[in-house]
C-alpha cells in the first residue's frame, strides 16, 4: 500500500525544518555574552618566526573583571579591571601591567572588556563593523579601529561564532596574527 501523497510532503518538510533548524546560526546580536569560565587555545603567529606559538588555559568573566589563566606552557594569571591590569607569573605576586581608570588607552580606547565579552554595542564603541557574513554554520564580523593611535598598532578584529563568541583574531599591523578559540577543540 502506498502512503497518501501529502504525508510523505509534510514527512520531508518536517525532516527539512529540524536539519536546518539544528545547523543554521541566529544573528550576531543575539548572541550569549562570554561568562563564567571557559577554556581558550590561543595561537599567535608571529611575523619572522616560523612555528606559532600556542598557549591554553581558561578565562573567568564576570562584571567586574577578566582573569585570564594561561597554563601550558607556563602559568601566567592576568586580571583585567576598569582600574588596571595585573599578573602574576608561576604563581608569583601579582604586579600591575597598566593603569587603569579613564586615562588609560589600552582600557579606553581598546573596547577590550567588551569584546572579551562578546559585547558588540560596546565594541562598537571603539570600532566601525567592516563586514558581517551569515552562513547556516556561523557568522563572521570583522571590525576596524576608529581610534587612529589603536589602528597604528591594530589592523582588524574578527569574531566568529554561531549562538556565542567561539573565535576571536586579531590582525596586527605588524603582521603578528593572534587567534583565540574558546571551548574545547
Amino acid at each position: 500500500m502506498k502512503p497518501p501523497t501529502g504525508l510523505v510532503l509534510a514527512s520531508v518538510i518536517a525532516a527539512t525544518q529540524v536539519a536546518v533548524a539544528e545547523t543554521s546560526c541566529p544573528s550576531p546580536e543575539t548572541m550569549k555574552p562570554l561568562a563564567g569560565e571557559q577554556t581558550f587555545t590561543q595561537t599567535r603567529t608571529l611575523s619572522g618566526l616560523d612555528r606559532p606559538l600556542v598557549s591554553t588555559g581558561t578565562v573567568t568573566i564576570s562584571d567586574d573583571e577578566v582573569i585570564w589563566l594561561v597554563t601550558d606552557p607556563v602559568d601566567i594569571a592576568t586580571r583585567i579591571t576598569e582600574s588596571g591590569i595585573y599578573q602574576s607569573v608561576a604563581g608569583g605576586d601579582e604586579t600591575p601591567l597598566h593603569a587603569g581608570g579613564g586615562g588609560n588607552p589600552f582600557l579606553t580606547e581598546t573596547g577590550l572588556l567588551s569584546i572579551m565579552r562578546g559585547d558588540l554595542e560596546g565594541a562598537e564603541d571603539h570600532y566601525d563593523r567592516a563586514s558581517s557574513d551569515m552562513s547556516e554554520s556561523g557568522w563572521d564580523l570583522v571590525f576596524i579601529p576608529k581610534s587612529e593611535a589603536l589602528s597604528s598598532h591594530l589592523k582588524t578584529i574578527t569574531l566568529n561564532g554561531c549562538t556565542a563568541l567561539e573565535l576571536i583574531t586579531i590582525h596586527q599591523s605588524n603582521g603578528d596574527v593572534v587567534s583565540v578559540a574558546f571551548g574545547d577543540e
